[in-house]
């Protein structure tokens, strides 16, 4: 018996990768936990997000993403929330053009906010009804595949918005970017955890080494994450890393490194939370409270430091770079 397609409660499938909840839009009804979800904005400024879009690890599940969808729903209540999915074959067998050509769904939501009709390819009529296009995007990418598809999802929209880049008003991003060359024991962990058995995850990983597009999606990606050309990264756009001393497939001195090299070349302000005890993108997990409740403290600063003159200001830091080692209790 196969896998069971990757279903969210309370969204639209849009494509198999593709995941969409619109309150307004679709009229869902939307369950907000009372007991496991972060703290509510209701009644706090500044307003909330117009979107937020969570690209995730390679071969995520389902309940997983939920956790994340969950809490969002009650940290900005009513926001949309878009969903973008990676699997293995993404980053081995398919090129990086597929991708972004997989992501026509995604790009037409973003586009005209209308999908009464999904088609014909980035053409549909804009609905009278809802701004077109979105104005401030919370932007959350776990892991490398979650980076993958980010920069795979900013370089579609720039291709069919008349050059104009999405418009991320705020990044997220969670146990990622490593390294262009992982070493065998990091990758095959991480090919191995998504697939179905350590045996494909090696396999996997072979032809991840063999692939004429191995090299450029890691590459590219690291480097796309402040590609110029794909999004506003000046203008103290917020930005944070969050990661762990005991991930064994990104390694936390990889991901810093790319915070500090952005703060160097492009003047990138970042906020690097480095959890001591997590596991790769398991920094707000239920049974470590006292992360969870720093995870989304640092997701929700991370969004008020646009209003407030950049994460520095916010926490008392005036304009540094970073704060490391957020969380001891990690």
């Amino acid at each position: 018996m196969g896998k069971p397609p990757f279903s969210l409660p309370g969204f639209l499938r849009l494509s198999p990768s593709i995941h969409l909840q619109d309150p307004d839009l679709f009229r869902c009804t939307l369950n907000h936990p009372q007991s496991s979800s972060p703290p509510s904005s209701q009644g706090r400024n500044p307003p909330p997000p117009d979107l937020i879009i969570i690209t995730s690890w390679t071969g995520a599940i389902d309940r997983h993403v939920a956790k994340y969808t969950a809490s969002y729903n009650a940290l900005f209540p009513g926001t949309p929330i878009l969903v973008i999915t990676t699997v293995v074959s993404d980053l081995t067998l398919r090129s990086t053009k597929h991708k972004i050509k997989s992501l026509a769904p995604a790009v037409d939501y973003l586009l005209t906010r209308n999908l009464h009709v999904v088609g014909p390819f980035f053409s549909p009529t804009p609905n009278p009804f809802f701004p077109s296009p979105f104005s401030s995007i919370l932007l959350h990418a776990f892991s490398e595949g979650g980076s993958f598809a980010a920069v795979s999802l900013a370089k579609a929209f720039l291709r069919h918005s008349s050059h104009t880049k999405i418009p991320i008003a705020a990044f997220i991003f969670d146990s990622t970017p490593g390294t262009s060359t992982p070493s065998l024991r990091s990758a095959t962990a991480a090919f191995s955890r998504s697939c179905p058995s350590s045996s494909l995850g090696l396999l996997a990983y072979t032809a991840f080494r063999l692939s004429p597009h191995t090299k450029s999606w890691l590459e590219l990606t690291r480097e796309g994450i402040n590609d110029l050309s794909l999004w506003d990264i000046h203008n103290g756009i917020p930005r944070t890393y969050l990661f762990s001393e005991q991930d064994d497939l990104v390694l936390w001195q990889d991901v810093q490194r790319h915070g500090l090299e952005s703060a160097e070349k492009y003047g990138v302000k970042s906020l690097m939370v480095r959890f001591k005890r997590t596991a790769h993108c398991g920094h707000a997990r239920d049974n470590d409270p006292a992360s969870k409740k720093v995870y989304w403290a640092a997701v929700r600063q991370t969004w008020e430091a646009r209003e407030d003159g950049g994460l520095g200001i916010k926490l008392g830091l005036g304009r540094r770079v970073s704060l490391d080692s957020l969380c001891e209790g990690g």
